[in-house]
């Protein structure tokens, strides 16, 4: 079952007048001298029964004796029926025995059926003979739409004002002129009472083309602006308006090849609705449409012409073929890799280290010339192996650079490969890895395909083969969409996926906010739990929507979910007094009928929050005829959807309304334990109780003294995968009562990771961390927290070396702690600290390769002391 989209898009109208398919044409009778009585027979000449014509035939046929004038019928329907879907020409008062249309008919590629009707002052007859002859369409590989004259255009004047004009500066070089396109910020917004208008533009081309033998749009395209929508639209041969979007790559210079198979009917606004056919063999205009191109903007387009899509197969990827690109031309980031093609060109190996003696220093990459369009679908489809040392560790990268030069990364573990080692990876699944352009993911046109590797040091070899693309409905994978509602009403708590592509063949997601991506999130979890899952979406567009299905079960009577909402705030000055924005949450649950209810929670909370909602404040929300309606209960339930929406534009700062969109991407709203449950009534609240300051001493947070915790109660985990991590509660301590945190480690091998989620109150506020600490004399040890702050995470390390194997208390100020990952410029400091999420230890040493073992206790975070602090004592303790 598909999930409903939550879409809204708002447009215009664009009222054309209404034109049947059926011609019917008469000439004025002639004034005569009548003749009357008998008519002879008579028959047709020609065309002749059958005939072959590119152009209308003249019709000819015998003189009538006692005729004075005759009429002349066509039809493309043998019994000469004038339904709208039939081409009908009738001809009265000719007076001569041969008549020649003054217009091509409107139908080609099929036959049409003649005849002759002989009449007089009171009789008439009609011919012996009935007439069929063939009107064959004279095809074209390509026809050009000339784009040299501007007068040929015309801006909509419903909607915002823009100029249309050519440049002969062959911006594209193709050697051909450009019609270009310009609007600024305050035509695209004219205020209350004008929404419906604001960042719409349509500019018009009413020329009539004929378009047999093509079958798609070929042009030369270029954006640069706010993230607005286009379209290129056409009026075919019965009005109806026919449109396909244009995947912008904002300040790039795009090829465009749109097949008419693409186009869809637009049913909104009162335009005109006939057969729900596109008929583009003939053609009433074309135009370009912008929507929501909100600001200053200018779009030029060059070389528009319809085309044989066959004749521009070379442009597209459908499977990558290795052996056709030039291994010459490969690049190398970091790393020059070893690299073979196979013969047939279905596999492509990169190996290292490429030399004896050298060595890769932790990650790299191989980067492949692509430069096409990739073919319809929506996934990435192939083989992936690896053989190496290090395969517990090593993480494959695939990186791919579209037009604008944005950079988009997949990453799959080595460990978590299937065994047959086949991938099916939505586009969606990959992530934005370095802005250059306008950080939508087009997927449309490939610079560069790069593959690579991280985590390695040592040696290895991946292997890819048969990469191509492919639709994820119709790539096999069963039960798509499809997941299961357990005995305690769970639908997802998000911890038995392999990794977050499997997200992608349970939970469906659309593809209007142009910001839809699902990841599972370690870090950002709550409490114990292993993971989250981490929906996105852009502000100021329609929904990100994400929705599952499943089988429904009695005995539940509401809907409960953890979700914590991190958007970011837009840093735009329109916008810095607006407050938080925090995301809107549409909730949809579907039923097994088909039937829709609705309940939206305007502004989710910036916190881990446990939502539940009853049954009972659910609204209808359908439409139309149902041919079984059902109740609103826990077994009839077939799904849920979750869409994220945040609009700038539109609402009002200080009396004023915001004048436009902001457009901001990456908001992140992170889910957890998504389950139908029983209540009374609808509420929120806290999943979990939060770290507060200590009553007597307001700057200092206690964390753990681990004197009251059991093995069951302990809010540590393993995060690593080893097979000699160890987690322990110990009664060694520094004080010789209570107890402390046992870990075990390996030496000479990869960090052990234990972690320990951190929910702080926003009244904490720390300088500094504080623990006591006992090694064995040769472990290193990391401190590791991490935070996240306007939707991205950081990291910040602190690294003590050979610690000691006698009780020490460390008091370190953030100022100590460096940096390991973000991107921004946010410090570790006590503004952040109701931010962090996570605190992780790591321990390993380069000195054996033992088992041996670190303690841990009195973790605090401490805001009487200052940022550069740095101490370690002595505290003495006891075996």
């Amino acid at each position: 079952m598909i999930i409903k989209r939550l879409a809204t898009i708002i447009v215009l109208c664009l009222f054309m007048p209404l034109c049947f398919s059926c011609e019917k044409t008469e000439e004025a009778n002639v004034s005569l001298s009548r003749k009357s009585g008998e008519i002879g027979a008579f028959s047709l000449v020609s065309p002749t029964d059958g005939a072959e014509f590119t152009q209308v035939p003249e019709f000819v046929w015998q003189e009538a004796p006692g005729a004075d004038s005759y009429t002349l019928e066509i039809c493309s329907s043998e019994n000469y029926s004038q339904a709208e879907d039939k081409v009908y020409v009738k001809k009265t008062g000719i007076v001569s025995t041969a008549y020649r249309l003054g217009a091509n008919l409107k139908d080609k590629n099929e036959f049409y059926y003649w005849k002759v009707t002989a009449v007089n002052a009171d009789r008439s007859r009609v011919c012996e003979n009935g007439g069929r002859f063939y009107y064959k369409a004279e095809t074209s590989e390509e026809i050009e739409i000339d784009l040299s004259f501007a007068d040929e255009w015309s801006v909509h004047e419903l909607g915002s004002e823009a100029t249309v004009s050519v440049d002969n500066s062959d911006f594209f070089g193709n050697g051909k002129p450009s019609l270009t396109v310009s609007f600024v910020e305050e035509n695209t917004n004219k205020g209350p009472g004008n929404e419906e208008s604001d960042g719409w533009i349509v500019i018009t081309n009413p020329k009539e083309f004929e378009m047999y033998g093509v079958d798609a749009f070929y042009f030369n395209f270029y954006y640069s602006g706010n993230d607005a929508e286009v379209f290129i639209r056409v009026i075919d041969d019965d009005n109806e308006y026919w449109n396909a979007p244009v995947k912008l790559a904002n300040n790039a210079k795009q090829t465009v090849i749109i097949r008419f198979d693409d186009f869809t009917l637009r049913t909104k606004g009162g335009t005109t609705i006939a057969n729900r056919v596109f008929d583009y063999n003939h053609i009433k205009g074309v135009e370009f449409v912008y929507e929501k191109s909100f600001g200053d903007g200018v779009t030029y387009i060059s070389d528009l012409k319809a085309v044989r899509f066959d004749n521009y197969g070379h442009l597209f990827i459908d499977k990558l073929d290795f052996s056709q690109t030039d291994e010459s031309s490969y690049t190398f980031d970091s790393y020059r890799f070893s690299t073979a093609v196979s013969e047939d060109g279905r596999e492509f190996t990169y190996s290292y280290p490429n030399a004896a003696g050298d060595r890769i220093n932790g990650y790299g990459f191989v980067r492949v010339p692509i430069n096409k369009l990739l073919a319809d679908g929506d996934s990435f489809s192939f083989g992936l192996s690896y053989e190496g040392s290090e395969a517990n560790n090593a993480t494959i990268l695939i990186r791919l650079i579209e037009e604008d030069g944005d950079r988009w990364v997949y990453r799959q573990k080595v460990k978590e490969l299937p065994p047959e080692g086949r991938l099916v990876v939505p586009f969606a699944a990959f992530t934005l890895s370095e802005y250059r352009g306008d950080g939508s993911r087009q997927f449309y046109y490939i610079q560069q395909f790069q593959y690579g590797i991280e985590g390695v040091y040592g040696r290895g070899t991946v292997k890819v083969s048969d990469f191509g693309v492919c639709s994820l409905a119709h790539s096999g994978i069963e039960n798509l969409y499809v997941g299961t509602l357990s005995p305690d009403g769970t639908i997802d708590s998000f911890n038995d996926y392999a990794n977050s592509v499997n997200m992608y063949y349970v939970w469906q997601n659309s593809l209007s906010n142009k910001d839809e991506s699902m990841t599972l999130d370690s870090v950002n979890s709550y409490g114990r739990n292993n993971v989250c899952a981490k929906f996105t979406y852009k502000s100021d567009m329609g929904p990100a929507t994400y929705g599952v299905m499943f089988e429904g079960r009695e005995g539940f009577n509401a809907l409960k979910f953890w979700a914590m909402d991190k958007s970011v705030k837009s840093s735009g000055a329109a916008y810095v007094n607006s407050g938080s924005a925090n995301a809107t949450l549409i909730i949809a649950l579907y039923l097994s009928s088909g039937e829709e209810y609705r309940y939206v929670i305007n502004g989710l909370s910036s916190e881990w929050t446990s939502y539940v909602v009853s049954f009972e404040d659910f609204t209808y929300a359908s439409t139309g005829f149902f041919a079984e309606s059902l109740p609103l209960a826990s077994e009839n339930v077939a799904g849920v959807a979750f869409g994220l929406q945040y609009y700038y534009y539109g609402s009002y700062l200080s009396g004023q309304a915001v004048p436009y969109p902001a457009y901001t991407p990456s908001n992140a709203v992170y889910f957890d334990n998504i389950m139908l449950t029983s209540a009374d009534e609808s509420s929120s609240g806290d999943v979990g109780e939060k770290l507060m300051p200590d009553e007597n001493d307001p700057n200092m947070c206690p964390v753990d003294d681990f004197d009251s915790l059991t093995a069951a109660t302990l809010p540590y985990v393993i995060a690593g995968t080893d097979d000699y991590s160890s987690l322990a509660l110990s009664e060694d301590t520094a004080s010789g009562n209570g107890q402390s945190l046992k870990l075990g480690y390996k030496g000479n091998s990869p960090s052990v990771s234990y972690a320990r989620e951190l929910d702080f109150d926003a009244s904490v506020s720390a300088k500094a961390v504080r623990f006591k600490l006992k090694g064995d004399g040769k472990a290193t040890v990391y401190i590791n927290i991490f935070f996240v702050h306007a939707g991205s995470t950081y990291k910040y390390r602190v690294t003590l070396s050979n610690v000691s194997d006698e009780w020490c208390e460390y008091v370190i100020g953030f100022d100590n702690f460096e940096k390991v990952e973000g991107t921004g410029s946010v410090v570790l400091s006590k503004t952040v600290v109701p931010e962090i999420t996570e605190m992780t230890i790591g321990v390993t040493n380069g000195a054996d390769g033992e088992i041996s073992y670190v303690y841990f206790d009195d973790l605090a975070f401490d805001g009487n002391v200052g940022y550069k602090t740095f101490t370690v004592t002595e505290t003495g303790g006891e075996e």
